[in-house]
């Protein structure tokens, strides 16, 4: 099911051809010097100093046949491929990544540029833990995870087809808890690139185009659901389920900022009550209200969601009162739209949520 989130950062990037609003122009080959950041006590074991992660990647420049291409400045959108062996390949195996990135500037004087890149898709990690033959992996229990990386870098030309790019970065493995152990992998990273431009002259289309109208406030409703595990590791999985609404502002044509509510309801926090001697009374105490604050950034139908909540009230009290929710959701018609994003109590990895919702404009 982790395969439905590239259609989410696909869809406002790419296209087949320069007249479907993106070409590829551009090449890139670089390397990551990172280590295993060992954010968990029983993460210590994992680290064993710096290795190398090797890139490669295709990208372009959009059109400007979409407002969004407008909106941002035309940023530099792409696949990338990633390899590792984590620096521990006997207990950790080898990472493989696809991710779909995009690439914003931040800041341009001459030929130089300050770039903030954002990737986000798919890993193959080789050796998860498994009972009882690699028990030392506590940070990855599924051989398919998320793989999402964020880089600040410079960009300087040194001829008119190549470009040279360093930085500092973090790429981040995980699977959502779909299955545990699921402590995670981040990776802080220096990384140096060199990029071959096939074509520096973007083909650039739609300049007099029109900004998306947009209403200035929107309430949406959204209904998803997902399964979680818990630690240690047994067979069992438990359904989690959400209601959500969001009373949003526009606050240009690249974001939008709001508040709301949720109701949470999970069988997993029977089991962890169970864990402590305790059982809820009935099936209301299962129940989770609580309050968010939100921040959404928008390309055109897709946009990228952020959000920090406080539980109002809950039976079981071992994560904290705060949780968080980031990932996508995409708009398939003027009111209907597609959820998925990932619960989290900060680091922890609480469920993905497979959702829609209505739109109220």
């Amino acid at each position: 099911m982790s395969f439905c989130i590239l259609p989410f950062l696909i869809l406002p990037a790419l296209g087949a051809k320069p007249g479907n609003g993106f070409h590829f122009s551009r090449l890139e080959a670089g390397s990551h010097l990172g280590y295993v950041w060992p954010h968990h006590p029983l993460l210590d074991n994992l680290y064993q100093g710096g290795f190398p992660m090797i890139q490669l990647g295709i990208s372009g420049i959009p059109t400007g046949s979409r407002p969004w291409h407008h909106s941002y400045n035309f940023p530099e959108t792409g696949i990338t491929l990633l390899y590792s062996n984590l620096g521990y390949p006997r207990v950790l195996g080898h990472a493989l990544g696809l991710m779909p990135h995009i690439n914003f500037t931040l800041h341009q004087a001459g030929g130089f540029s300050l770039q903030l890149r954002y990737s986000a898709g798919l890993a193959l990690i080789t050796n998860p833990y498994r009972e009882p033959d690699n028990i030392e992996n506590q940070a990855i229990g599924s051989m398919l995870n998320i793989n999402m990386s964020t880089s600040l870098q410079i960009s300087v030309p040194v001829s008119s087809s190549l470009d040279v790019r360093a930085g500092i970065g973090m790429t981040h493995f995980s699977n959502g808890k779909m299955a545990v152990p699921n402590k995670g992998l981040n990776i802080p990273s220096a990384r140096l690139e060199l990029v071959h431009h096939f074509n520096r002259k973007p083909v650039i289309c739609g300049q007099d185009y029109q900004p998306e109208s947009y209403d200035q406030y929107s309430v949406a409703v959204y209904v998803a659901g997902g399964y979680t595990t818990l630690y240690p590791p047994v067979d069992d999985t438990f359904a989690e389920f959400t209601i959500t609404s969001t009373i949003s502002r526009r606050l240009s044509q690249k974001s939008a900022a709001g508040a709301g509510a949720d109701i949470f309801f999970g069988y997993s926090d029977r089991a962890l009550l169970h864990q402590q001697g305790t059982t809820p009374h009935h099936l209301t105490g299962l129940v989770k209200p609580g309050l968010h604050i939100s921040y959404e950034q928008i390309f055109s139908k897709t946009s990228f969601i952020l959000q920090k909540g406080i539980y109002l009230y809950r039976d079981y009290q071992g994560n904290g009162p705060f949780y968080h929710r980031i990932g996508f959701r995409h708009r398939v018609s003027q009111r209907w739209v597609m959820n998925l994003t990932l619960k989290s109590h900060f680091f922890s990895a609480d469920y993905l949520e497979w959702g829609a919702g209505y739109s109220f404009r």
